[in-house]
């Protein structure tokens, strides 16, 4: 009985690293894709300013 209980406990304590890993993993790939999502639009507003600026 004392070893189900600890086994339960230890894949009950992977599955716990598991998800904050996925999460985690999670976060990161979607600040990726806003970072990437962004830049674009950063360049085209610099560069709209940059040729306003200009003329």
């Amino acid at each position: 009985m004392e070893d189900d209980n600890q086994e339960y406990s230890l894949y009950k304590l992977s599955i716990d690293i598991f998800r904050q890993a996925i999460v985690h993993l999670s976060i990161k790939l979607l600040q990726v894709f806003i970072i990437i999502n962004t830049k674009p639009s950063i360049e085209i507003i610099f560069n709209k300013s940059y040729e306003f600026n200009s003329s």
